[in-house]
């Protein structure tokens, strides 16, 4: 479901459904039957309860939170990408190296 707030329209984010998936972990199904996973702390942290809209500043740090994740995953990948190809080329340059010793 759509609002129109300050003139721009936004989806409203209705927790339909909350699932338990561990002890710890929690699956939120939205009405549009999309779903995400969180923490059941992150649940009381976004105060997100089964039935009612989730607070559009509760939206906002979820997507800050995993763009931050996002790049984290992104960095840690780039870094090690690096460090295979420091190790591939590394043999080439010592051998380099020796041949012109």
């Amino acid at each position: 479901m759509q609002e129109k707030a300050c003139g721009e329209w936004r989806r409203r984010m209705i927790a339909a459904e909350i699932l338990r998936v561990t002890d710890r972990k929690r699956k939120i199904v939205l009405e549009d039957e999309s779903s995400f996973v969180l923490y059941a702390g992150e649940l009381r942290k976004y105060h997100i309860r089964e039935g009612e809209e989730i607070p559009e500043g509760s939206v906002k740090a979820l997507q800050i939170e995993d763009a931050a994740v996002t790049l984290r995953m992104t960095e840690q990948m780039l870094r090690e990408k690096h460090k295979k190809q420091q190790r591939k080329l590394l043999p080439a340059i010592t051998d380099i190296l020796h041949r012109l010793s």
